[in-house]
């Protein structure tokens, strides 16, 4: 029975387009040429859009250089799709744009940054229908605040770095319908504690404990008591391993029995390492909490159809996280 239902599953998510297969090869930088008319297939990226003017910009430490041939691109500059349609707009000085706007084929912005100084200034990102899609403001070369929204413009992610240190104070990821998923945030910027909070979309308190970052891990590990909530917001504690390991982002770095790796496309500390080994008791990665919709600490039937009937609506749940919730489905006894 399990085995049909992942097969049915499988092709389900194979027939809605979710699985998603290679696309053209995207350009990885701008020829040496004053005219760059590319089709929109070779620099839009479905994940980050259109990026590749970026590592052109001062908002990196040591950017490439933009040339006509030999010469230095100065001054304003205007790039074209190979339909003639306007992709890019920039100021260019020595070959480094100090602030550029890029725009989709409909016309509407995909992307505006402009610096202050350099290394100091902000990006923000758009989706194709003009909403804000993510804004990234930079002191010293560092990201040091992010902000991402949903299609509709809520806020669906946030991270706070200390501009000067980098020592992250804030993480916090939100549902689609504005309420909290996980807070992470920094207590004691000596010792680098936190607390976390978890929550189910229904905004009752799923999880709460401690965190302390380890070095030697590059990561956070639980301390102390940690409470984990029922349905009714009945506390008991959470059992936990010491070795334990936690992403600045809230999820479990890696997992020996069942190989997991997170990848964090916004540079926040992780563990590459496989050292640790994280066994969790009477619980599960902090990842699929928001699909155990009875807070029993299992996936059912039910609540894997409604994950995965969720996935085609919901722009924050990840085709990576559907894939650990069927392998949990079915790895659990």
């Amino acid at each position: 029975m399990k085995v049909l239902t992942k097969f049915i599953l499988t092709n389900a998510l194979l027939i809605n387009g979710a699985i998603a297969f290679p696309q053209t090869q995207l350009l990885s930088e701008i020829p040496n040429s004053s005219k760059f008319a590319p089709d929109v297939e070779q620099i839009e990226s479905l994940e980050e859009g259109i990026n590749i003017y970026d590592q052109y910009s001062t908002l990196i430490k040591n950017p490439k250089i933009r040339k006509n041939g030999s010469i230095f691109l100065q001054g304003k500059m205007e790039d074209h799709y190979n339909n003639g349609r306007l992709l890019h707009k920039g100021t260019y000085v020595n070959g480094v744009a100090t602030s550029f706007t890029n725009y989709y084929q409909n016309e509407t912005i995909e992307r505006k940054y402009k610096h202050k100084k350099g290394g100091n200034g902000t990006l923000t990102t758009f989706y194709i229908n003009g909403n804000k899609r993510k804004v990234v403001k930079y002191h010293n070369y560092l990201a040091y605040e992010i902000t991402k929204f949903s299609k509709q413009e809520g806020i669906i992610y946030i991270q706070e770095l200390n501009p000067e240190t980098g020592t992250p104070e804030l993480v916090q990821e939100n549902y689609e319908n504005g309420i909290p998923k996980s807070i992470i945030e920094l207590q004691d910027p000596v010792k680098m504690s936190y607390t976390q909070l978890t929550f189910a979309e229904s905004g009752k308190k799923q999880t709460e404990g401690k965190l302390e970052y380890s070095e030697d891990d590059d990561g956070l590990i639980k301390k102390g008591e940690w409470l984990q909530y029922d349905k009714d917001e009945n506390s008991a504690p959470l059992e936990y391993d010491f070795d334990e390991v936690i992403s600045f982002s809230g999820d479990i770095i890696n997992n020996n029995e069942e190989e997991i790796e997170i990848t964090n496309a916004d540079n926040t500390p992780e563990n590459t390492s496989n050292e640790k080994s994280v066994k969790v008791k009477n619980s599960m990665p902090t990842n699929l909490i928001r699909f155990d919709q009875d807070a029993d600490n299992t996936i059912s039937t039910g609540e894997l159809d409604i994950a995965v009937s969720d996935f085609f609506d919901d722009t924050t749940i990840e085709l990576d996280q559907i894939n650990s919730l069927v392998n949990f489905f079915f790895d659990q006894e």
